[in-house]
């Protein structure tokens, strides 16, 4: 804020008035917002925070507008103390079971109600995006993957602290999971489709699944924000909704964040030949099937494309946004079935798949930097004039019980 104020309002509304003219010039919105701002003088940052506040107050972004944001602040002003009430009592149904220095000065075997004060200050970072579609599909989880491997491949697990939530960890006692993990030495973080697991040294595996709104964080990571999942403050440590934190050899720590408690963690011998990656169908990234073995894949299923796309058994990963995208690029209804396919729509489709997870993928899971054509950036909200880069509208129904944004003109 302090940066943004530096400029006058003329020119703030004069550079976002050139990056919404000329972003169709440059390969992303975010390419276009770093050749203006070298123009303009002001960081890359400071005039992507003014392009998306434009954007959200026009209705072309989801999310709060300048006003509605302005009404919260004021609320969050009234509630603080509420708020803070609120976050002792989430940490009241936490145990720890371990005397950790730097988790809590917990007593062995106890519980021990930790607030935000008792923890390690985070370190300062920069602030960066905070990407992410509706749910995680595969791009948030890989990123995750990323993180995961980032701070805890090679080092020793040292604590383990888990809510007692017997719903995320399916039954399974916090002392449970300390016995399993405390002492192992983490190999690798893998993945396959959105279920993601930690390799040890030796088993039993931790396997994670983020569910609607989880996800993996550390004390120097801004949080990934989804769309459908609460806003968060990335300056307290330990995160809010915490169900998992570990703590390693060199310091370093990895807590999994589930505000709505759909994820699951648990337990497995060998994750790979286990129930649910057992379960699982291709993951586009790792392991996409040939053009000819897709298309007969694909095309032997008499079920509507979309459900089949959405069928974790058949394709692992793929969620709600992807699959709209892949038919959306493809030019394909998502209405029609999949043995209605040529075989060369079944190729189009194979292709444009794997292009948007990689592109996905190589962007981090943050959709500033997704191309401007693409789907994802007007596809939410269900608006009634929601229309395609090129003004084609976009239409909305309900395919498997899921929201499938389409468009008519492109698609058939």
């Amino acid at each position: 804020m302090g940066r943004a104020s530096r400029y006058s309002p003329e020119v703030r509304e004069r550079a976002v008035r050139l990056v919404l003219e000329h972003e169709r010039e440059h390969d992303s919105q975010w390419a276009a917002i770093r050749s203006i701002a070298a123009k303009i003088g002001c960081s890359s940052e400071t005039l992507r925070h003014w392009v998306w506040a434009v954007e959200r107050d026009t209705g072309l972004r989801p999310g709060l507008t300048t006003d509605e944001r302005e009404r919260l602040k004021a609320l969050a002003r009234e509630n603080r103390e509420l708020k803070r009430a609120n976050e002792i009592a989430h940490w009241k149904c936490c145990s720890f079971l371990l005397p950790f220095d730097n988790f809590g000065q917990c007593l062995l075997r106890t519980s021990f109600p930790l607030t935000s004060r008792d923890a390690p200050k985070p370190a300062t970072i920069p602030r960066e995006t905070q990407p992410g579609g509706n749910v995680p599909e595969l791009p948030e989880v890989e990123r995750g993957r990323r993180l995961a491997e980032a701070v805890a491949a090679g080092r020793r697990i040292e604590a383990v602290a888990c809510a007692d939530d017997p719903i995320v960890f399916a039954g399974a006692e916090p002392e449970e999971w300390r016995r399993a993990l405390e002492g192992k030495r983490v190999v690798a973080a893998r993945r396959w489709g959105k279920q993601l697991w930690l390799e040890l040294d030796a088993p039993p595996h931790p396997l994670f699944h983020f569910g609607m709104a989880g996800g993996f964080k550390t004390p120097a990571s801004v949080p990934l924000q989804l769309k459908s999942g609460p806003r968060e403050n990335a300056s307290v440590w330990p995160p809010r909704f915490l169900k998992i934190r570990l703590r390693f050899d060199d310091g370093g720590e990895l807590a999994m964040t589930d505000g709505r408690r759909l994820g699951r963690v648990l337990l497995r011998q060998n994750p790979e030949q286990e129930p649910p990656v057992s379960k699982l169908g291709f993951d586009p990234l790792l392991a996409m099937p040939t053009p000819a073995r897709f298309s007969a894949l694909i095309r032997a299923r008499g079920s509507i494309v979309k459900s089949l796309l959405l069928d974790q058994s058949f394709a692992a990963g793929v969620g709600n946004w992807i699959a709209d995208e892949a038919l959306f690029q493809a030019g394909i209804d998502p209405r029609r079935r999949a043995s209605s396919l040529t075989e060369a729509e079944a190729r189009r489709l194979r292709t444009r798949l794997r292009s948007i997870v990689k592109r996905a993928v190589d962007a981090n899971a943050d959709d500033a930097r997704y191309p401007r054509t693409w789907l994802f950036h007007r596809r939410w909200g269900k608006r009634d004039d929601a229309r395609t880069a090129r003004g084609e509208s976009i239409e909305h129904l309900t395919i498997g019980g899921r929201t499938t944004a389409w468009v008519p003109l492109r698609q058939t």
